[in-house]
């Protein structure tokens, strides 16, 4: 018989776990509960297309979507999926906590953005259209720029 002792890694903000440790760094850096989080979206954007999408906290991204809903937010945190993503699980978490308690029953739907509303699947749809065509407008350039050598 074999005994085998594994070493097991919790996100400190989500219920995400692993065996390997680089892999759980690299998902706390960027967890969408992780209010320092470092947006992997954004970077992508501003590798490809050379600007920074926007320069905005999360907390400021969150106070935002509860002043002013979701579009003033899309138009905040410049479409980026991965930031608009976590100001809404940080602000529904931030809701949850505030209406806990025994004299209080928190409905999730009440005043949650629902998914018709906001859609992860089809904010990266976009996102990534946008990276694509980017990619593809610089292999070009590049392979033109080669060609004229």
């Amino acid at each position: 018989m074999r005994v085998k002792k594994v070493n097991r890694y919790y996100c400190d903000h989500c219920k995400k776990a692993g065996c390997q440790k680089a892999a759980m760094v690299r998902h706390e850096e960027s967890c969408t509960r992780n209010p320092n989080r470092e947006c992997r979206f954004c970077a992508l954007h501003e590798t490809w297309v050379g600007e920074y999408q926007h320069q905005r906290t999360l907390p400021e991204l969150i106070a935002i979507l509860q002043a002013g809903g979701l579009d003033k937010l899309r138009d905040a945190s410049g479409q980026c999926p991965g930031c608009t993503f976590a100001a809404i699980i940080q602000s529904r978490d931030e809701q949850q906590k505030k209406y806990t308690g025994p004299e209080y029953a928190f409905e999730p739907a009440e005043g949650w953005i629902s998914e018709e509303e906001f859609s992860l699947n089809v904010a990266m749809v976009a996102f990534f259209s946008v990276i694509n065509e980017s990619r593809e407008e610089q292999r070009v350039r590049q392979q033109w720029g080669e060609s004229c050598q």
